[in-house]
């Protein structure tokens, strides 16, 4: 009877992912990736279709993880109950953001109205471009020095990536605000390219998107992950006519190209941070699958017992984060000890440590699903999530009338990629930190798109 009901309860969560996935479709054809489509597209993968990989091949699991190891503590119908959860919650999101808005935008121009739109945007997007270069260079310049040179600020990324716990032991308290200012460089190359794409380019256009790309590289290897990585060089590769004319194919392609670099660049970060090249673990694809995106999932699906050691947060994340992200100066002068301050992700890599009964192997980020959830329970998730997609969705319809401005098309799709990878670690204090680049991004296309939409009036 139990392998009857299995199939059964698996049937339901295909069913519940068949409505988000055939939407999507339709849309990511029609409109490409945008914000909102690129959200529900990684939940789709995180929350229906790994677990579910991960219950049909048990022989692929990995236990190399403390995420890893509390899924292999779950029998099977408790996580076949947590996945049914999950794949009810999809259909919800999806319908929320398909709510037309009430809103009614107008048309965007078409063809050389936008090389209008866009010769005028060029007055205030390259000084803006040129300050964030700027402000970028300095907290690099700054980082650089604090360590003593190139190669310790490589390996300084063993601990702002949360591998490590105590940052000041390579770099000053006072130099840990400028690794923050350093996260602006990534929008740089962007903005320069887009430059790039108008009929008033110049040759010193692409000396400076060269420039900031190097740059943007370096922070990369340094302050970030493979995963960030990854989403810098992606939109570049999707904005390439070869890979446009595949469509959804072309974005399948990249995912699994993606996928198998993932060793590789874990063993590069490794060597950067310690010296030491690893040996390959030969792991198959699907286990290496199953080991990057099970964490999301993870996270929600023992939710329970993580509450129990970590408690629910009581909407302290909403509130906290601008004394996250200031420097501790700005914290103290309104009588708050930045130190005391504890983000859910510090309290859910203890959680995960005491309920596993091992020692923590890096930072475990709070989850879209599990943030929410951590903040009150199931009223403060429904309510989140309502919010979230309504914001997404409104958002969205002001990006899809740039699909006609060609240029702005490699500013959507990097967009779109940063707010898919704000699924996995959606603390509002860490996206502040490290995707600066996302709010520049979308403040200029949602100027760009206002711009288009005035032009003829």
């Amino acid at each position: 009877m139990k392998p009857l009901l299995h199939g059964v309860v698996l049937a339901a969560v295909l069913l519940g992912a068949l409505v988000p996935g055939a939407f999507l479709w339709r849309r990511i054809r029609r409109d490409g990736l945008l914000c909102g489509t690129g959200v529900l597209v990684c939940c789709l993968v995180v929350y229906v279709a790994v677990p579910t990989l991960f219950l049909l091949f048990p022989e692929a699991r990995d236990e190399s993880t403390l995420y890893g190891l509390m899924l292999q503590a779950w029998d099977t119908p408790g996580l076949m109950l947590q996945l049914l959860l999950c794949a009810a919650l999809l259909p919800a999101m999806t319908g929320l953001y398909a709510l037309r808005s009430r809103t009614l935008l107008p048309r965007p121009p078409r063809g050389a109205d936008w090389d209008a739109v866009n010769r005028r945007a060029l007055r205030w997007l390259l000084p803006l471009a040129h300050g964030l270069l700027g402000l970028g260079c300095l907290g690099l310049a700054v980082c650089l020095h604090g360590v003593g040179g190139l190669v310790p600020y490589l390996a300084l990324g063993s601990l702002t990536r949360g591998i490590g716990k105590d940052v000041t032991a390579l770099l000053p308290a006072s130099c840990l605000p400028f690794v923050t200012l350093s996260s602006v460089l990534l929008a740089p190359p962007f903005l320069y390219r887009f430059a790039l794409r108008t009929p008033d380019a110049k040759p010193a256009h692409r000396v400076l998107f060269l420039l900031s790309l190097g740059l943007a590289l370096l922070y990369l290897l340094s302050s970030q992950g493979r995963a960030p990585l990854l989403l810098f060089l992606l939109p570049f590769l999707l904005d390439w006519k070869p890979i446009r004319r595949l469509g959804l194919g072309g974005y399948g392609l990249l995912f699994l190209v993606c996928l198998l670099s993932l060793e590789g660049l874990q063993r590069l970060f490794g060597y950067l941070a310690w010296g030491t090249w690893q040996s390959a673990s030969g792991s198959s694809p699907l286990t290496v699958l199953l080991r990057e995106f099970s964490c999301p999932f993870a996270s929600f699906a023992t939710r329970h017992a993580l509450l129990r050691e970590m408690g629910l947060r009581l909407g302290l994340d909403l509130v906290q984060w601008p004394l996250v992200v200031l420097p501790s100066g700005f914290s103290s002068l309104v009588g708050v000890d930045k130190t005391t301050l504890v983000t859910i992700g510090e309290r859910l890599t203890d959680a995960c440590s005491a309920v596993t009964g091992l020692p923590t192997r890096g930072g475990i980020p709070a989850d879209l699903l599990f943030f929410w959830y951590a903040q009150g329970g199931l009223l403060t998730l429904l309510g989140g999530l309502w919010l979230l997609m309504r914001l997404l969705r409104a958002c969205d319809d002001r990006l899809r009338l740039l699909r006609e401005n060609d240029p702005a098309r490699l500013l959507v799709l990097r967009a779109a990629l940063l707010s898919l990878s704000c699924v996995s670690n959606f603390d509002i204090a860490v996206l502040l930190r490290t995707r600066a680049d996302l709010l520049v991004l979308l403040a200029v296309l949602l100027a760009l798109a206002r711009a288009g939409t005035t032009k003829r009036g």
